[in-house]
């Protein structure tokens, strides 16, 4: 892990920040268990498939469950289907296949049919490398479900502030912009396409319940993202625009 600093002491005016750069490791050994992994997970998956169904529901009373578990062929040919255990949890748990040329991973959803429809995840975009799904996780929160095509995997990504799908790069909040409100504003940039994330750290505090709302212009490109937020000093004395870009490297 690498980390830099950029700015000048509290003395002379301005506030430090923080980026801790994170690359995600590969080795031969590494890939080795992978793919032993995988291929117990493939013959695991084999028998999971066994026990599912297709979900159904009543177009008229659950309009948009149905609209939402509709089959889709992505445009690079990948297969999603939704699937509902055979057994007292097809009312509430729902799995999420991915398909293609034999090789198919599931995602687990449970309790997800006893929620509002849109904490269901539903097909977003497709890009070379990943299958993306937009869906609700809670009041003024969304959340992005990533399927990798590179190691058939999915990720949860939440509390997102913007993303550049196209792009493969995720924006969202951290836990501790909430647990250390009083201390820190923070937040992270997930780059997908390289395997990368930017953990962005401010000594300054956002005055908003919602803390994804101070930041209140994200800028996109392939290169560096720029974000535009409005943070107070601790005191509650001052607010002041703070711009931040993050290279993408």
């Amino acid at each position: 892990m690498n980390t830099v600093l950029l700015g000048e002491n509290k003395k002379n005016g301005r506030i430090f920040f923080k980026v801790k750069m994170i690359k995600f490791s590969q080795t031969l050994l590494l890939f080795l268990l992978f793919f032993i992994s995988q291929f117990a997970q493939s013959q695991s998956d084999e028998l999971e498939y066994k026990d599912l169904i297709r979900p159904i529901f009543d177009t008229e009373n659950n309009f948009e469950y149905a609209s939402r578990t509709k089959d889709i062929i992505t445009p690079k040919g990948w297969e999603i289907k939704y699937f509902v255990k055979n057994d007292s949890t097809k009312d509430r748990d729902i799995y999420i296949s991915c398909e293609k040329n034999g090789v198919k991973s599931l995602y687990f959803y449970p309790k997800v049919l006893t929620f509002r429809t849109y904490f269901l995840p539903k097909f977003s975009q497709e890009t070379e490398d990943y299958i993306y799904f937009e869906y609700g996780c809670a009041t003024d929160c969304g959340a992005v479900l990533a399927f990798s095509k590179r190691n058939y995997t999915f990720q949860n990504f939440s509390r997102i502030i913007k993303t550049d799908l196209k792009l493969d790069v995720i924006l969202l909040m951290t836990d501790n912009s909430y647990t250390k409100e009083t201390e820190l504003f923070e937040f992270e940039v997930v780059d997908l396409a390289r395997s990368r994330n930017y953990l962005v750290s401010f000594d300054m505090i956002c005055r908003g319940v919602y803390k994804q709302n101070c930041i209140k212009e994200v800028i996109f490109s392939k290169r560096e993202i720029i974000v535009k937020l409005i943070l107070s000093d601790k005191e509650w004395t001052k607010e002041t625009e703070q711009i931040r870009i993050i290279k993408l490297e």
